[in-house]
């Protein structure tokens, strides 16, 4: 699906299927409780809605027909993926994730929470660790994972000084890819050191040159490729 607008700045706005059939509108029509649709990848059946503005924002989601099934509860925009989940920040400040009906499936209790892949990356305090769509640990939190460390489908994360296998078990990697920030381990098999190198994990250098993939921690742009599913690489 995608989004339409009749006018750039109207807010009254269409989502339409790849045949060019519109699969819901909201227009005039007002949203439960004044809120206003949120122009997000639509993955699942809930379209993200906002009340408020600015930092006074609440967050939550309608179903295609414009009815409210997630209340304004959250301070983040929730992107659901393909398995109707999303990441949502409550009052509190704490991270969690809920499906589309606001049933919780990882608790709040989490200074952040980052989706990657099948798995989420969270964080508390110092400390960093993955779990799965049911909340349950697969790598128990731990101190020393950098920011722009991601599994990203792949089996194994790259991580400062070693590789980390989706049980936590560490493999020590080579000096050039210790020593410069790298992307998420490709199709399991290449990275992107330094936005200038692309290696194999023996870090044996495959080709030299400008290599785009933006800086190692992931941006709005590439979370939402994270969500669809697609591939990590972009613009190589």
């Amino acid at each position: 699906t995608a989004w339409i607008r009749k006018e750039r700045y109207s807010r009254e706005c269409s989502l339409v299927d790849k045949t060019g059939k519109v699969v819901a509108e909201f227009g005039t029509k007002a949203l439960p409780e004044e809120g206003r649709v949120r122009v997000l990848p639509v993955l699942c059946d809930r379209i993200c809605v906002q009340k408020g503005d600015a930092w006074r924002a609440r967050y939550g989601a309608v179903d295609m027909a414009g009815n409210l099934k997630v209340g304004y509860l959250y301070k983040t925009e929730l992107l659901f993926d393909r398995g109707g989940q999303a990441v949502a920040e409550n009052e509190e400040g704490k991270y969690g994730v809920i499906d589309i009906d606001g049933k919780v499936v990882v608790p709040f209790e989490y200074e952040k929470i980052e989706k990657d892949g099948d798995l989420y990356k969270v964080h508390a305090g110092k400390e960093t660790g993955w779990c799965n769509r049911n909340g349950k640990m697969v790598i128990a939190l731990r101190e020393g994972i950098r920011s722009g460390t991601y599994f990203a489908w792949n089996d194994q994360a790259c991580n400062a000084g070693y590789f980390i296998d989706r049980k936590g078990n560490q493999t020590a990697v080579s000096e050039t890819i210790a020593r410069y920030p790298v992307s998420p381990v490709i199709g399991n098999e290449v990275m992107v050191v330094a936005g200038r190198l692309l290696v194999d994990k023996k870090g044996q250098t495959l080709t030299k040159g400008e290599i785009y993939l933006g800086n190692e921690t992931m941006r709005s742009d590439q979370a939402y490729a994270f969500h669809t599913g697609l591939p990590y690489v972009k613009g190589l």
